[in-house]
């Protein structure tokens, strides 16, 4: 065995089990016994046998029988020496098995080692833990070292200690030529004595060279009838050692064979301990593969020292995949239950790097989130902190919107609670800045005397537009506490159109729903319906079962697609057993391990190619069952260099992706990094678009959700570049603009700071004239500016300097485009948001050309665009990425 491809798992873990050098010191003690009881006999036998020619017998058959027993007693005193030594080597033995097992690193060490790294790669969200991760696998390689450099001295001490053992047959045969020479000084036999010698000629066929017992044997030391070779016992054997009937190979215990050293009946293969087998050292019943290096039972592939796992070095039960070491997970190197993905650290996530619970998305540490980074529960989004916000970065509770630390808010930066707008301190305002409470508009610091903020709102507490009941934030709510949009039937929801409790997202019908479109309690993902109500939940796409993981699953723990874990919950005793009729000849090259394999360098079975560990693939260097490429790591995989079960394309890394560099589950286009993005260069989930960062965007370079037209950050943005919800129209910092470069909502026309007003570049709300400064006037007003301190031409608010801005003290310095909208926009053109400088940016702190996002700095060309948070590289999504055409995160 090479023990170089055996990881420390496998090593420590066999060399630790079992029951140690106690039976071989029993049998050392059992061979000196023998040795001492042979020793008495041969000395016995010798003394009898002189006493009686030396004094009762005399005479030739006295001389004939001392003659014939002097062989006897010779071997009896060899069976002695040769016992005694078995005895001492058996002691070598054990000797040499203690000190290998000193020398191999204790099988608790390599899991520290294996567990230390799971929590490093978990937690290393910003990259953080890099040298930590390094120095890890460089202490995990050193315990590879470790126990390969045990083994093999394990390996060339035991061969040293069998080599001494003379084989038993070698004294039998020299018996039995000492015996045959004692009896040539013999008269000749009788015809009775010599039909019971041995070597006699059967009646009516001959028995073919020597030493058969049978009829028709063809060779030696047979014993029975019909055999082709040596030493088999039972008939019909082609081969030799067989011991049964009807085999074909050597070394066999049992009937029907095909193989070499198979214990138990209609096996083929080689090493098989157990009935129906094909394969490779399978210890049960009915099993097909290789079973060489299972340890625990019905595990189909390698490594497996858990119960009914598919795959490779599965240490828990009831997998499918690699490395994992809880039980009942789709993917590899989980080591918590029920998750379909990889690294996951606890239950029921769909994803992977989530060290939570029921999660759905990537690298959440808490519970019940859909989305990535999210440190929170009851999330959807990116980067949330806190708990039930629909959105981004919000360390606050049941927001709807990003950067929010307060509660209950809808919109940005808000830092107190029941707020519907940008900034604000106080509470239940609707608008900017204002540090006061329920005030509808900008900047106030008072306290107003009224029970809602906002428009047309009905109960107390409320901020917004259009809602009934209490403490609500947002637009057209129905029940108490929601944030958002049309939140009905329940409350504490935040999201668009959510009926029931406490959920967060899009379209959740029940109570305890996190994502999309749910409809039940306690799910977490898109399109699921359980209804469980014991922890963990229910995580993933379309699951109608409790606590379950995954995609379409109908029953209760299950992981996996439409319940492929269903497989293995059972075992794989049910697999039908083969027969041996028919069965076409094996291709077995000398340089491949397995049954079926065409090429060189392969382990397993039926692989097409070179240096392939698995069953079924075709290609070179590929790790796992059924891939059609190379240098695959998974199942399932057609392209190249994929990680993961059933990609389609290259270099991906994650489950079903269809394009090429993808990270992630289900991505149909390129370089994504994320959930079931049809487009290319998506951070998140479910982007039809190009170069997004959040979830649901059909557009490109959104930053955000829902959003369908590009370069906007919020959700349901249908037109370009806006910094809000709903806008319609371009360049707005708000919500529900139809025009363009509005500060404010509800605007219909153009370069308005305000709020509902349908005429251009006014500075107050429903005005459909131009360029006043109030509220309600339909006259157009002979000047150049509305508002207050402006220094230019065409600009609505305040102290903006240059031409056609709204909103507070933007300086636009292009004479070819409008200006910008939003708050201390400085250079360039139609930056919309918050201290931007450039142009054609949107939202916060951007310095570069064409970004969405926090403190861009990308200087993207006319026809490319960056999305996300403090990237540098050109046409990317995602956060910190330095180098162009990027997804993810510090890239």
């Amino acid at each position: 065995m090479n023990f170089i491809m055996l990881p420390p798992e496998i090593n420590s873990a066999r060399i630790f089990a079992g029951a140690g050098v106690g039976p071989t010191l029993a049998a050392a003690a059992a061979w000196d016994a023998l040795a001492a009881d042979l020793a008495s006999a041969a000395q016995s036998f010798a003394a009898i046998t002189v006493g009686l020619v030396g004094e009762a017998w005399q005479g030739a058959a006295a001389t004939a029988m001392a003659a014939a027993a002097r062989p006897y007693a010779s071997w009896l005193g060899t069976a002695a020496a040769r016992a005694a030594v078995t005895a001492a080597q058996a002691n070598a033995a054990a000797a040499v098995f203690e000190a290998a097992q000193a020398a191999t690193a204790h099988p608790e060490l390599v899991a520290a080692n294996r567990n230390q790294l799971v929590s490093l790669v978990v937690s290393n969200l910003f990259g953080q833990n890099a040298p930590a991760i390094a120095s890890t696998e460089a202490a995990y390689d050193q315990l590879w070292a470790q126990d390969v450099a045990a083994m093999a001295g394990y390996h060339s001490g035991a061969s040293a200690v069998a080599a001494q053992l003379a084989p038993w047959q070698q004294a039998l045969r020299t018996l039995q030529n000492r015996v045959a020479g004692a009896t040539t000084a013999l008269p000749p036999p009788g015809p009775a004595a010599a039909a019971a010698l041995p070597g006699a000629a059967a009646v009516g066929f001959p028995v073919l060279h020597i030493g058969n017992i049978g009829f028709a044997n063809l060779s030696v030391g047979n014993i029975g009838d019909y055999n082709l070779g040596s030493g088999n016992t039972g008939s019909f054997n082609l081969g030799s050692g067989n011991i049964g009937d009807a085999s074909l190979g050597s070394g066999n215990a049992g009937d029907s064979n095909v193989g070499f050293g198979n214990f138990g009946s209609n096996n083929v293969g080689i090493g098989n301990n157990g009935n129906n087998n094909i394969g490779i050292g399978l210890n049960g019943d009915d099993l097909i593969g290789i079973g060489a290096l299972n340890s625990g039972a019905g595990n189909l592939g390698f490594g497996n020292s858990g119960t009914n796992n598919i795959g490779f070095f599965n240490s828990g039960d009831n997998n499918i995949g690699f490395f994992n070491s809880g039980s009942g997970n789709f993917g590899f190197e989980n080591a918590g239950d029920i998750n379909t993905g990889f690294w996951n650290g606890r239950d029921t996530n769909t994803g992977f790097g989530n060290s939570g619970l029921s999660n759905f998305g990537f690298g959440n540490s808490g519970v019940n989130n859909v989305g990535a980074g999210n440190g929170g529960s009851s999330n959807v989004g990116l980067g949330n902190a806190g708990l039930l916000n629909t959105g981004s970065f919000n360390s606050g509770k049941f927001n709807t919107g990003d950067f929010n630390s307060g509660s209950m808010n809808t919109g940005y930066f808000n830092s107190s609670g029941h707020n519907t707008g940008l900034g604000n301190s106080g509470f239940t305002n609707t608008g900017f800045f204002n540090s006061g409470d329920l005030n509808t508009g900008m900047g106030s610091p008072e306290d107003q005397s009224v029970a809602n903020s906002g428009f047309r709102n009905a109960g107390s507490g409320n901020s917004g537009f259009n809602n009934t009941g209490s403490f609500s934030s947002g637009f057209f709510n129905s029940t108490n506490s929601n944030s958002e949009f049309l939140n009905a039937g329940g409350t504490v929801n935040s999201g668009i159109n959510n009926s029931g409790n406490t959920n967060a997202g899009i379209g959740n019908l029940g109570d305890d729903n996190f994502g999309l479109f749910n409809n039940g309690t306690f799910n977490t993902g898109a399109g699921n319906s359980s209804g469980g109500a014991v922890f963990p939940y229910t995580s993933g796409l379309f699951n109608s079962g409790n606590g379950s993981s995954g995609v379409f699953n109908a029953g209760d723990e299950q992981s996996g697609f439409f319940g492929t874990s269903g497989l293995v919950l059972t075992g794989t005793d049910g697999l039908a057993a083969t027969t041996t009729s028919g069965l076409p000849a094996l291709d077995l090259p000398a340089p491949n391990l397995g049954i079926g394999n065409a090429g060189v360098g392969n382990l397993g079975l039926g692989n097409i190619g070179d240096y392939n560990l698995g069953s079924g693939n075709t290609g070179d260097a590929n790790f796992g069952s059924g891939n059609i490429g190379a240098l695959n790591l998974g199942s399932g995989n057609h392209g190249d260099a994929n990680l993961g079960f059933g990609n389609t394309g290259d270099n991906n890394i994650g489950l079903f992706n269809s394009g090429d560099n993808n990270v992630g589950f289900f991505n149909s286009g390129g370089a994504n990094f994320g959930l079931a993005n049809s487009g290319d260069t998506n951070t998140g989930l479910w982007n039809a678009g190009s170069t997004n960062t959040g979830f649901g965007n059909a557009g490109s370079a959104d930053f955000g959700f829902g959003n369908a037209g590009d370069r906007n950050m919020g959700f349901g943005n249908a037109g370009a570049a806006n910094m809000g919800a709903g806008n319609s129209g371009s360049y707005n910092t708000g919500s529900f603009n139809s025009g363009t470069l509005n500060t404010g909502d509800f605007n219909g026309g153009d370069h308005n700071t305000g709020w509902g007003n349908s005429g251009n570049t006014n500075t107050g709300g429903i005005n459909s004239g131009d360029l006043n400064t109030g509220f309600g006037s339909s006259a157009d007003q002979a000047v150049t500016n509305s508002g207050f301190g402006n220094n230019g031409s065409g600009n609505s608010g305040f102290n903006n300097t240059g031409d056609t801005n709204s909103g507070f003290h933007n300086a636009n310095t292009s004479a070819l485009f409008s200006g910008h909208s939003g708050l201390l926009n400085a250079g360039g053109s139609q930056s919309v948001g918050i201290n931007n400088t450039g142009s054609f940016n949107t939202v916060l702190f951007n310095t570069g050309f064409r970004t969405a996002g926090i403190a861009n700095s990308a200087t993207n060309g006319l026809l490319t665009a960056t999305s996300g948070v403090a990237n540098s590289g050109n046409n990317s999504s995602g956060g910190f990425n330095a180098n162009p055409d990027q997804s993810g995160f510090f890239n």
